[in-house]
């Protein structure tokens, strides 16, 4: 609330249950088309000034900003919705807190109090409501694929295990250094590689071998990965043996490796273009493989494709120490005739593990899924709204 004692123009203040936005529409907007956000944020406050100055106006503005940031875990933590806009003699500002602590908002805000205020001359408005931050659910999203196994890999910092929620198949970070080193654009915790020897170990499971099946991630690598070759992911047919699945990078592009017998077989790579990454970006990859061949995908397009490779990933129980466990952050030398570790430099993030080969068409629509967005609802019984004249 304003911290100026209020007198209001009715003699009270407001208390208005609000259940959804849609509720907040028919009360509180005031014809003006800002669903489509075809407009600048001035020509917003222009067209809010020729038609009325309250406080729902500025309010109006903020649950736009709000919904329309998709990194608004991040900019919360300023403190700001927006900054003093003014137009003629009205002044417009909103500012948010944590609602539960009331300080600055971090990485673990779930439920943000917005203040907003509307100021023309000597009458000033003064409003406040909650929203709550609902993450969309990737697990559900992943489901709808078929999805085995799924790492979001979104600990919080130094923390050694790693959650699997679709059957608790967890993992293990080799160094605790690396988890929550850093956020996504969305303000979610990721894992930082740095080293062939910070990998993450997910233990083998039976549910790993698969004669058609589909990996998903996604990856962000730093500016050290440049030059370098780096592992993906990988897992070895035996402790003596070349990968049973490997996906790793070399000057810039994939090569993607599947055999069910554990030998070196150099046919069965599947290799890009080089040069067709970027350091510091986020993309979604996708490898896949079974009948239609063995396909590495890029932000859903597929950039890589040995159609001849028609092998599935295999292991042997009592074979050269078989049962190998899933490498992420890192993998295999195999490009070099190698089962040496290659390390990954960057972020990897949402790893899944999805039954079936999926189709071209199927990669591009997971692609297209944004894991770590939010949505918000504003809190039922949270709006109070203040009058002040001066």
């Amino acid at each position: 609330m304003h911290t100026r004692s209020p007198q209001s123009r009715n003699g009270s203040v407001y208390l208005v249950t609000l259940i959804t936005v849609g509720a907040i529409v028919s009360m509180v907007f005031i014809g003006l088309n800002m669903r489509l956000l075809l407009n600048s944020q001035s020509d917003i406050i222009t067209e809010m000034s020729t038609t009325n100055t309250s406080v729902f106006d500025a309010a109006e503005l903020a649950i736009e900003h709000i919904a329309s940031d998709e990194k608004w875990k991040i900019s919360a933590q300023d403190g700001i919705v927006f900054s003093d806009l003014k137009l003629d003699d009205t002044i417009y500002r909103g500012t948010v807190i944590d609602a539960g602590t009331s300080k600055a908002p971090d990485n673990d805000t779930t439920n943000y109090q917005v203040k907003v205020e509307s100021e023309s001359g000597t009458a000033w408005a003064g409003a406040q409501f909650e929203i709550e931050r609902v993450p969309f659910d990737y697990r559900a999203a992943l489901l709808s694929f078929d999805a085995d196994h799924y790492w979001p890999l979104n600990e919080p910092p130094r923390t050694r295990a790693v959650e699997e929620p679709i059957k608790s198949w967890r993992g293990r970070h080799e160094s605790a250094d690396v988890s929550g080193a850093s956020a996504n654009d969305a303000g979610e915790y990721v894992p930082v590689f740095q080293a062939a020897s910070d990998h993450i170990e997910v233990p083998y499971g039976n549910t790993f071998l698969h004669s058609e099946a589909s990996l998903s991630l996604w990856m962000k690598i730093d500016s050290k990965a440049e030059g370098t070759p780096m592992g993906v992911i990988g897992m070895l047919y035996g402790n003596r043996n070349y990968a049973t699945i490997d996906l790793s990078i070399n000057d810039m592009g994939f090569y993607a490796y599947v055999k069910d017998n554990g030998n070196m077989d150099i046919s069965k790579f599947a290799i890009s273009s080089s040069k067709i990454l970027e350091v510091d970006r986020w993309y979604h990859v996708a490898m896949s493989w079974g009948s239609e061949g063995l396909r590495v995908y890029l932000d859903g397009v597929r950039v890589a494709h040995n159609a001849s490779n028609r092998d599935g990933v295999g292991t042997r129980s009592v074979l050269n120490g078989g049962w190998q466990p899933l490498h992420i952050g890192g993998g295999f030398k195999s490009m070099y005739i190698s089962n040496d570790e290659l390390g990954f430099h960057g972020s990897i993030a949402h790893v899944a593990f999805i039954d079936p080969q999926l189709t071209d068409r199927q990669v591009q629509e997971l692609a297209a899924i944004k894991p770590d967005l939010s949505s918000f609802e504003l809190v039922e019984d949270s709006w109070v709204r203040v009058f002040n004249d001066e």
